[in-house]
């Protein structure tokens, strides 16, 4: 009778110490959420080694098991209502969406290793470093750096026909960042 009364109380502090671990957020983790290659969604907590290791940290709701996942295993993730997408291994983080994207480069892949066996290889990445700014088209998944030298030749491709979406661009090219405000026109619909 003694073993059962310990084996009941061990079981319950076993159950109730995981239910606490599955209910509250683990220290370094913030709430977030993964979409993976097929389109699916998985809300977690999430650890950033984004700008580090070009990774994350993932654990799952109600799920203890901590995964470390790339960039190039995901579409895009969210964390503090920040959205990121994921393109060749590289994290991105969304400043503006629509038929054009302005994103900020988060991560650098092309500097992480893969490993098969004990051979290393640099095969992910795209150009640019963290910190810089990219337009990008999901339509036709075109992804371009931009920096003072190209903006204005870029802008023109990009905006062709949008004269205030261009007007607004050529103010930005000295601040790079400031560019989020012509891509916000360019995406506006047209009444």
């Amino acid at each position: 009778m003694k073993k059962l009364h310990i084996l009941m109380i061990a079981t319950i502090a076993l159950i109730s110490t995981a239910t606490f671990a599955q209910t509250k957020v683990p220290e370094g983790y913030v709430k977030g959420t993964i979409t993976l290659l097929n389109h699916s969604s998985i809300e977690g907590y999430i650890k950033d080694e984004m700008s580090s290791r070009a990774t994350i940290v993932f654990i799952a709701n109600n799920q203890t098991k901590k995964e470390q996942i790339k960039g190039e295993q995901l579409l895009n993730i969210t964390i503090n209502n920040d959205n990121y997408i994921c393109i060749k291994g590289d994290f991105f983080k969304i400043i503006v969406t629509g038929d054009y994207n302005f994103l900020q480069k988060i991560s650098d892949a092309a500097a992480i290793p893969t490993y098969v066996g004990t051979e290393a290889f640099f095969i992910n990445g795209t150009e640019g470093k963290p910190g810089n700014y990219f337009l990008y088209h999901a339509a036709t998944q075109n992804l371009q750096l931009v920096n003072k030298k190209n903006v204005a030749k870029i802008v023109a491709h990009a905006f062709n026909g949008n004269a205030a979406a261009i007007a607004k661009a050529k103010e930005s090219e000295q601040n790079i960042q400031a560019l989020q405000y012509a891509v916000i026109l360019f995406n506006q619909p047209i009444n």
